[in-house]
């Protein structure tokens, strides 16, 4: 059990034992939790019922007598991140792009303070007075007996067990602050309270001329604490009118222009005091009396004239409408079966004002009277520092709807893709695939991805690909939109640009080794691909018999041939070995075997196409073990057979790749770039099934990517075999859909929140920030949006704009096709 004696004068907790704060102000104990909230704009109304519901639940084990202290903390800062071990050029250029940000930090807390009885009594008489007492005198009276017993004792610790269990959840993510967190040199909670940075260097304090000063940075404080504040109605969420377009609602919390939203370095606290509701009837009881009994003491005598009034003039009506609403409150209470929790909630900001948007209904005001209370009740275990006169009584659920529950987005990984947080211009780190995959968001790391031309589609996927090549995983794109060129060469990858006039053997045949999975994955392969060949709507060659038949010949000659994988070998052994396979079922009437022979043999020596499935390219030798590589397939697009025919033919290298013995560790990408369109015919719907489920359990990953959703979505065999096999969407630009909202929620299974957020991705981007916001999918339920920024360098390696390509192919001719040297010189290096 850790126990600290703290002597430090300028905080006013005593000590801390068993993760316990002790407060120089009667002795009262304190407990406190790190939390973090989903990030802004993420979640739907069901997500701030769950959050509220939390509240509640917190509220009724406490009971009563105890302070619910929430606090966030919002520090700006330097970015100024340290080199990676062996980072990389890119890497480096995208380091240095963004050192010097200035970027936001969010720290937020829940405390939970045990008070006394009568606490509610309390008015700033009574607060803080270990201020002006000789410090002998607290610390020889650490706990009050007045203020809690033995029994209280165990009962505290007791229900912090069940606080702690409450708040581990998705939503809080709690984590227990320790003895020893709370008094680290800089990233204490204590020395966070001493200088409102984490720079530990213990600045002066100065209240002076209703100032207060940290360092020479003036703090001033706003507070809420009149119900007359608030609006009639205090909901548990607000629209976001400043993101949301059209009528796509998007939500965020009541008090959320007070957090992240606010400019300067500030802290928002948020105090629920929960007192005996018997007490708190008897207070309002007398309030109400007080009020009815004012308001006649205020009629004019005989001679029209008024008792002399102090402060504030109140007049005989006011005070029956004040007396009425308490009346009315008190009713709602016993009527809807609710607490009284007193509330308040006050804003410190650093050298700074307090702005809010003309949408923002909360009014607070500078309060000068109670800085010094106001000032040490944001201390951690300090929450009985603030007066309880500054408390206003609200329902349970009124005093809930001002909570705060929203964060900057945090990142996922320690390492990863830096982008850009598109609500505060944080820089975070993101892996997009592996990282949601260990923690079992998603079972597999397939992916679709849709953006229209110059969404910055493309770019994205380059950029995801640049970091998958630094963790040793392997990239194969059969692009079909001349993408990916300048990367695979800065990446020294293999580059082969098809063309219908390139003779380019790629015999598909050949083994890697020689296990069971890689010959039945291969006999699927050359049955699914030869029934390709013979496919011509007109004939019906292509069906089910002669699928059937051609896989029976291809074990065959796996199991009889062992030398000489090619079509010629594989051609001769179907001639002699189709016609008894044929005979013997029975099926003479049935397969048409003459033409079939016919029509393959244009793949046979001296066939017009000979060269395609008997000889294997020299280029392709070492193919398997370079890890970046593509083929630009583009122009042939227009000869859908041969357009086909090679995209099977590349899947097939590609495949070599996964049962190779030495690449079972490394993640193989698959990367259907607009080329996935020759997979679209349903002969081939059971070939990309078993594709799919071959990649998956070879620890590969296939990704297809299209201008349009629809592409994907109107095939039912492109969604069926593909689309519902992806656990991860990449979606770039989509707002040509919105008159179609309800089409896409179906089809992408999302959310009316999920979908709104889609819809305004890239709207009121913080300024001074050259990004493009894209979303990304997890397993139809979760989905992230974020920045895409780089720097020159980088753009010069994902560039896929044609005007800008054509400026830096006149660097390459300028530096020898030195693509390191044109990142160089395009950056302005």
């Amino acid at each position: 059990m850790e126990a600290f004696l703290l002597k430090d004068k300028s905080i006013p907790i005593y000590g801390i034992e068993n993760n316990a704060l002790i407060s120089k102000e009667k002795g009262c104990l304190s407990y406190g939790f790190r939390v973090e909230y989903p990030a802004l704009y993420t979640k739907d109304t069901a997500d701030y019922s769950a959050m509220r519901n939390v509240l509640e639940s917190l509220f009724s084990v406490l009971e009563q007598n105890y302070i619910v202290h929430k606090q966030n903390f919002f520090i700006g800062e330097t970015y100024d991140p340290e080199p990676n071990e062996n980072e990389t050029d890119l890497q480096r250029y995208n380091r240095i792009h963004f050192t010097g940000r200035k970027v936001r930090k969010q720290l937020s807390y829940i405390y939970i303070t045990k008070v006394p009885e009568n606490y509610i009594k309390y008015d700033s008489r009574n607060t803080n007075t270990y201020l002006y007492k000789e410090q002998k005198s607290f610390l020889s009276l650490t706990i009050d007996s007045k203020y809690i017993s033995k029994e209280e004792i165990e009962e505290f610790f007791s229900k912090k067990k069940m606080v702690a269990s409450l708040l581990n959840n998705d939503y809080f993510k709690a984590k227990e602050i320790t003895s020893t967190d709370f008094i680290k040199d800089k990233t204490g909670e204590l020395n966070l309270f001493k200088n409102f940075d984490h720079s530990g260097l213990n600045r002066d304090k100065t209240f002076k001329d209703n100032k207060c000063f940290i360092g020479e940075r003036q703090l001033r404080y706003y507070t809420l604490q009149k119900a007359d504040n608030l609006t009639d109605y205090l909901s548990e969420f607000v629209e976001s009118k400043e993101k949301q377009t059209d009528d796509l609602q998007i939500f965020k919390s009541t008090t959320s222009e007070l957090g992240m939203q606010l400019d300067n370095d500030h802290v928002l606290n948020e105090y629920f005091y929960l007192p005996s509701q018997e007490e708190m009837f008897k207070e309002l009881k007398k309030k109400q009396n007080r009020l009815y009994n004012f308001t006649a003491w205020l009629q004019p005598d005989a001679n029209g004239n008024k008792p002399e009034q102090k402060g504030e003039s109140i007049d005989s009506e006011n005070n029956k409408i004040y007396a009425k609403q308490v009346k009315e409150f008190k009713e709602d209470i016993v009527t809807n079966s609710q607490k009284i929790v007193l509330t308040h909630v006050n804003v410190g900001i650093l050298d700074g004002t307090l702005v809010t948007s003309e949408n923002f209904k909360l009014k607070l005001k500078e309060n000068v009277a109670d800085l010094k209370d106001l000032y040490f009740a944001s201390c951690p275990g300090n929450a009985i520092g603030i007066p309880a006169d500054l408390y206003m009584p609200l329902t349970e659920g009124a005093a809930i709807s001002l909570a705060y529950f929203e964060d900057y987005s945090k990142g996922n990984a320690p390492f990863g893709n830096r982008y850009v947080d598109t609500n505060s211009g944080n820089i975070i780190y993101w892996d997009t695939f592996h990282e949601p995959f260990r923690k079992g968001l998603i079972t597999n790391r397939n992916a679709w991805g849709v953006g229209k031309s110059g969404s910055g589609k493309s770019f994205g996927i380059n950029k995801m690909f640049e970091l998958e090549y630094y963790l040793q995983n392997h990239i194969f794109n059969i692009d079909g939109s001349s993408s990916f060129e300048r990367s695979t060469k800065y990446f020294d990858g293999f580059y082969f640009k098809v063309s219908k006039g390139s003779k380019f053997g790629m015999n598909p045949f050949l083994l890697t080794g020689n296990s069971q999975e890689e010959v039945a994955d291969k006999r699927t392969f050359i049955s699914n691909f030869l029934l390709n060949l013979i496919d011509d709507p007109r004939t019906g060659y292509a069906n089910d018999l002669s699928f059937s038949l051609f896989s029976e010949v291809t074990n065959g000659y796996y199991r009889d041939i062992n030398y000489k994988y090619g079509f010629n070998s594989y051609y001769d052994y179907f001639r002699e070995c189709a016609p008894e396979i044929i005979k013997d079922n029975g099926l003479e009437g049935e397969i048409k075997l003459n033409a079939i022979t016919f029509l393959l043999k244009n793949y046979y020596k001296g066939g017009t196409y000979d060269y395609l499935l008997n000889s294997r390219d020299e280029r392709l030798a070492d193919l398997v073990f370079n890890r970046y590589t593509t083929f630009q397939i583009k122009e042939l697009k227009d000869d859908p057979k041969l357009f086909t025919n090679v995209t099977f033919l590349l899947t097939n290298l590609y495949k070599e790749k996964l049962y190779h013995p030495d690449l079972l560790d490394k993640v193989k990408f698959l990367h259907y770039d607009e080329s996935w369109t020759a997979m679209d015919k349903p002969i081939l719907m059971n070939f990309m099934k078993d594709t799919i489920k071959t990649v998956r359990s070879q620890n590969g990953a296939t990704i297809f990517t299209s201008q349009e959703i629809e592409d994907f979505f109107n095939s039912e065999i492109i969604k069926n075999t593909v689309i519902n096999n992806s656990e991860i969407g990449i979606v770039s630009d989509i707002r040509s859909y919105k008159g179609k909202k309800e089409y896409l929620k179906e089809i992408l299974s999302l959310s009316d929140h999920q979908m709104n957020r889609l819809f305004s991705l890239n709207n009121k981007l913080p300024e001074g920030y050259n990004m493009r916001e894209f979303g990304l999918i997890y397993a139809k339920k979760h989905l992230i949006t974020l920045g895409n920024e780089v720097s020159l360098e980088e753009k010069s390696v994902y560039e896929s704009n044609p005007e800008e390509k054509l400026k830096l192919k006149k660097l390459d001719m300028m530096n020898n096709n030195n693509p390191r040297l044109t990142a160089i010189q395009y950056g302005g290096n």
